[in-house]
């Protein structure tokens, strides 16, 4: 697939090579900063529609930015506007970029702001827009630590997509980030390579005030099929995911996401297959046509939840509290068990953004009366789990983590950007079936991460460090401390 892939895109890059910049789904909206700095407008008022997935489509968003008058007061509201100015005027002279990405160790955990996992990348991509047609071409090559060294090519943040009214059709690698938290997410994050997949989105938030739909507000849906890698238990397992999110209040914006993985060798791939997995059929756990209901299991390894953001003025500053949860099973249809949470509450002080946020995916298997972890993101059939190429599609931490995260985001007029996040983390507590990101079997983990990205004509810079400290499970404490760079040509 990965061939196939990279083959419509390259003949779709030379049909179209000198297309103007008309139709892109996600001009501006599938980049970190400028999606920050699109939330800050929407937590503002200023923009309507919808903030908790990532990427966005751009249609509707181009249209208002064109008529925004931000007060005097709101000061990060009037950087967030310029800055969005500013990149798309830019982003119609320069159509290529050539990146270049090193760290003194390999990378254990990423975040929004930062996505590298190996220690040396070097990254091309090229685009063209038409009226209906858009295409990015992406490709990295990753070496050193950290790099898998069957699959070092990968094609992370390349899309074709076509526009049918209100509606884009896709096939795509785009990364991608379900959920309101600036810190982490349970179901999809930019941890893992993002997968091969087909999509279909909507182009725009919809609103349809006329329709018995009105009382949705602004909505947003996305439904994508992908392509899991060969190196896994199951190998080639597919993955199913889609994600709705509305607004049916000014201040109050909801989102429901569902993924499933299934198929793969020795399992049912047909379209069939397909149904009864999405359907929630039920089949029988030994594999057999008929047995006792009691017996019965759901096809593939399903994990679905809900989001909910409030935003309200607290001393004149908008203010969000949020909520994300996502179970791993379900009783009947609908009665998701084996839940995980995160709570999360962020603000504005003068242009900074602050934020505070807990996550906890510690949870026991199938009952509250169980001390039996070991469960989130993982399953019976599907060994390797809720994973891509052994980081998982959700949670930079992974499994059974208790994580408080404390971080500020200061953009700067002039394009420029400072981040920073302190995390504070018990991992793995139980000792047993220790996740992928651990040292030992267990872990307790401080880490401060940050970042400032500067532009300087077609130059674009961002470094950084981590500062890790943590004790394991026979008290021995160990330090890690890195430094990273990320060095961008824009032509």
């Amino acid at each position: 697939m990965k061939f196939k892939f990279l083959s419509i895109l390259l003949g779709s890059m030379i049909l179209f090579s000198n297309s103007s910049l008309q139709a892109s789904p996600w001009i501006g909206t599938n980049n970190p900063s400028l999606h920050n700095d699109l939330k800050t407008l929407l937590d503002h008022g200023y923009l309507s529609g919808v903030s908790m997935s990532y990427p966005l489509p751009w249609q509707d968003i181009a249209g208002q930015l064109k008529s925004i008058n931000v007060k005097q007061e709101h000061q990060a509201a009037q950087v967030a506007l310029y800055r969005l100015q500013k990149a798309l005027k830019l982003r119609e002279r320069y159509h290529n970029q050539l990146s270049i990405r090193g760290a003194t160790n390999a990378p254990r955990f990423t975040n929004f702001e930062s996505n590298q996992r190996s220690e040396k990348e070097i990254n091309f991509r090229t685009r063209f827009e038409t009226n209906d047609l858009a295409g990015q071409l992406s490709v990295t090559k990753e070496s050193g630590e950290g790099s898998n060294e069957s699959e070092d090519t990968h094609f992370t943040g390349s899309y074709l997509a076509y526009r049918i009214g209100p509606w884009h059709l896709s096939v795509n690698a785009l990364e991608q980030w379900w959920g309101p938290a600036e810190s982490t997410s349970f179901i999809m994050t930019n941890n893992a390579r993002a997968v091969p997949s087909l999509a279909i989105t909507t182009s725009r938030p919809f609103v349809d005030e006329e329709s018995w739909f009105g009382f949705l507000g602004p909505w947003y849906l996305s439904a994508q099929l992908g392509q899991l890698e060969t190196e896994r238990y199951v190998p080639d397992a597919k993955l199913w995911k889609t994600r709705f999110n509305f607004k049916p209040f000014e201040q109050l914006e909801v989102g429901l996401s569902w993924a499933a993985m299934w198929g793969g060798e020795g399992y049912g791939n047909s379209f069939s297959d397909f149904i009864d997995v999405i359907t929630f059929r039920a089949v029988c756990v030994d594999g057999s046509d008929n047995c006792d209901e009691e017996l019965h299991t759901k096809p593939g390894n399903h994990l679905a939840g809900v989001d909910l953001k409030y935003t309200f003025n607290l001393f004149d500053r908008p203010t969000n509290f949020y909520v994300h949860t996502i179970g791993e099973d379900a009783k009947d249809f609908y009665m998701i068990t084996d839940r995980v949470y995160l709570f999360g509450l962020s603000t504005y002080i003068g242009e900074s953004k602050f934020y505070i946020e807990t996550s906890d995916t510690t949870v026991s298997c199938g009952s509250a009366t169980t001390t039996t972890n070991n469960c989130f993101y993982e399953h019976a059939d599907y060994r390797s789990g809720y994973r891509y190429f052994n980081r998982s599609l959700g949670s930079t931490f992974d499994s059974d983590a208790f994580v408080t995260s404390i971080g500020m985001k200061k953009p700067f007029i002039n394009g420029d950007e400072l981040f920073l996040q302190l995390d504070i983390a018990e991992l793995n507590k139980d000792e047993e079936e220790p996740s992928p990101v651990i040292r030992g079997n267990s872990e307790d983990l401080i880490r401060l991460s940050g970042s400032y990205l500067t532009n300087f004509n077609q130059w674009q810079l961002k470094v950084g460090g981590v500062i890790e400290s943590s004790e394991n499970e026979l008290g021995e404490d160990v330090a890690e401390n890195y430094l990273f760079l990320d060095l961008t040509y824009k032509f």
